[in-house]
This record gives C-alpha cells, structure tokens and sequence, in this order.
C-alpha cells in the first residue's frame, strides 16, 4: 500500500500546522519520505509505503506501484513515453514536479486502482490520494455536492463514474492520461496514452448482456497483459488459484 500527497502554495510555504493533520491520514502506511520545493510555488511532497521518490537535475520523480510484483524501470529519460506507459502493470501513480518552472506532470493506470485527487485554487494545487487529507487543509472550500450526492443515492439516476467526486472544488483525475499542470502560466493539458477500457459490470445493470459484454473484454485485457509479460518465455504457465 502506498500514499502521497503534495501541497504548493503560490509565494508561500504550506501552513505547517495543516499540513500534519492533513498527513496523519497515511502516517499509519509507514516508510515516509518527502521532499522541500522551493520557487514561486512553495511546499513539499511526502510519500509512504512501497515507492520511489528520486530526484535528478532538479526534477522529482515519484512512483508507487502494487498489486502485481511486476517493478517498472523507471528512468529520468522519458517516464512518460507512451510505450513504458502501457507497460507498467498493477495499481500505479508516476508524478514528475520541476520547481523551477512549477510544473507537474502525472499519470496512473489505465482503471484507476490507485486514486488520485487534485484540488487548485488561485494560490493553492493539492494532489492526494486521498480526498480527507485535501477537506482537512481547506475545509471551507470543500462542501459537500448535494446535487451530486443524491445523484449516487437514488437508483433511478445513473451513477456517477466522471472526474467529479462528493464535494466541491476536489476533482479525481481520469486514468489512461498523462496530466500536465503549469502553475506559474496557469495551464492545463492531458493527453491520452492508452485506449480506454470498456465498461465494467458494476458501471451499467448486471443484465446477462451486459455481464457477458464486460466477461469478454477483461478475457481480451488479460490476454494482452499476459502477452506483454511473458513474451520471451518459451515455457507454459501455470495460474494457481486459492480455492477460499
């Protein structure tokens, strides 16, 4: 299990006081590290449990990865590049920040296993992995969306499975893209780096159609998955499975 979160604020540093509160949600994960950035946005990354936080000629480059045992190679030439992207297995998160320019690069895997949220303002980017760490910081900016929360609760709507979430101001960012963030121009662009995954059965009603739609597509996911895995070996595989 692992768990980030960083916070910038424009021209001064993060209120110290804040900041632990809002960090004692994942201080339980264990094996913290962080890192001080300092320029026209100011604030630290702090990180815990199974990742990588290096840094290189001024960037910062975190990744955090589980769920499969397959360790990525991460590089400072391009982490980014389309192809690694698609190779990178299990529940995942690669963030880049440079300082100097106070931008920040980021993608995670194509279902979204890892959570990811971000919350800016004119002074203030917050990116966390969980949405109590970012209410605890600023709280009175992070009402609740009644509109949205009754749009979960009756069954006659269609659920809710976009980059928006429960409370105003915090946004889930959408798996399958390479998200760049430039605060000092105010920018923001994604790119898409992998086809998106077709519908799963909890996000339409559990028909035999609509079941038997999902069955057939994750077949063909793990298909590919296992391909790309294993394609210089020669010998069979064997899958065991627990019979709890």
């Amino acid at each position: 299990m692992s768990a980030i979160f960083l916070w910038l604020r424009k021209g001064t540093s993060p209120d110290k006081k804040k900041l632990q509160k809002s960090q004692v949600f994942f201080s339980h994960i264990g094996r913290e590290k962080s890192k001080i950035f300092e320029g026209s946005w100011t604030g630290t990354i702090t990180v815990w449990g199974k990742s990588s936080l290096v840094q290189n000629t001024g960037s910062t480059v975190y990744f955090a990865q589980s769920a499969t045992g397959i360790s990525a190679d991460i590089t400072f030439t391009d982490p980014f590049n389309k192809n690694s992207l698609n190779q990178y297995e299990g529940i995942w998160i690669l963030i880049e920040v440079l300082p100097q320019n106070s931008t920040i690069k980021l993608a995670q895997d194509r279902l979204g296993g890892f959570p990811l949220y971000v919350y800016k303002d004119n002074r203030n980017f917050i990116l966390s992995s969980g949405i109590k760490s970012i209410r605890e910081v600023i709280p009175d900016k992070c009402n609740v969306n009644l509109e949205l929360l009754a749009g979960n609760l009756l069954t006659s709507w269609k659920p809710h499975f976009d980059d928006g979430t429960l409370f105003t101001g915090i946004k889930k960012l959408v798996p399958g893209k390479v998200h760049l963030f430039n605060l000092h121009r105010n920018v923001y662009k994604s790119t898409k780096y992998a086809k998106k995954i077709g519908y799963q059965p909890l996000w339409k009603f559990p028909t035999k159609q609509n079941i038997d739609e999902a069955s057939t597509i994750l077949r063909s996911e793990l298909n590919t998955s296992v391909k790309n895995n294993i394609s210089e070996i020669s010998e069979k595989i064997a899958l065991p499975l627990s019979g709890g």
